[in-house]
């Protein structure tokens, strides 16, 4: 009887130790699979200056096509002769909308890949923006190519920009787009915004 009472004392005792055992087994674990994946961890980042441009280039074909429209809106009843400067722009803006022009066709090819993912109701990842980003490419060089031309130092400035900050930006994420060893304090200045929270520990 002294025995089965003593073991009943002790129940509390052992599933104490069980427990403490059980998390210093997980402890263990994570610290393993810690030290596995240092170095390693992998981030899908976008390449932001792309994205930023892409971003620019919709936005401000928009806002051109808003200013075609109050154009074509002034010019109704007009005289044919009647503000000239206006109706060439109002014709030019038209003519980089029209569908059937390059800008036109790739502009409807992005908002075709990118806005039904709005109507998705689960989680998206980058891959999912992949082909709208590659049609967004595309219509930002011919957006460029089309408003400056006639003035090639401009493209070519504007272009080299672009691919400089690219680069650049590739060249500071490689190490979490690709696992890379990646010093903390490096790690920490690189996140730009504080909803950024990729642990630096595992990059370390």
């Amino acid at each position: 009887r002294s025995v089965a009472e003593g073991l009943e004392a002790a129940k509390p005792f052992i599933a104490a130790l069980c427990t403490a055992q059980a998390e210093l087994a997980e402890a263990a674990a994570k610290e393993r699979l810690r030290a596995e994946l240092r170095g390693r961890q992998i981030y899908l980042l976008g390449n932001l200056p792309t994205w930023g441009a892409v971003a620019w280039a919709v936005l401000s074909f928009a806002g051109l096509l808003g200013a075609a429209v109050l154009a074509g809106q002034r010019l109704r009843g007009a005289p044919a002769d009647a503000h000239p400067r206006l109706r060439a722009t109002a014709r030019f803006l038209c003519a980089l909308a029209d569908p059937r022009s390059a800008t036109g066709f790739l502009l409807v090819a992005w908002a075709w890949h990118y806005l039904p993912f709005f109507l998705i109701g689960r989680q998206l990842y980058l891959h999912h923006y992949l082909p709208a980003l590659w049609c967004g490419i595309l219509f930002l060089v011919a957006f460029m190519d089309r408003v400056t031309r006639g003035h090639r130092a401009l493209l070519l400035t504007l272009c080299a920009g672009l691919l400089t900050a690219a680069v650049c930006f590739y060249w500071a994420y490689a190490p979490l787009a690709y696992g890379l060893p990646l010093e903390g304090a490096r790690c920490e200045a690189l996140k730009l915004r504080s909803g950024w929270d990729w642990d630096c520990g595992i990059q370390s």
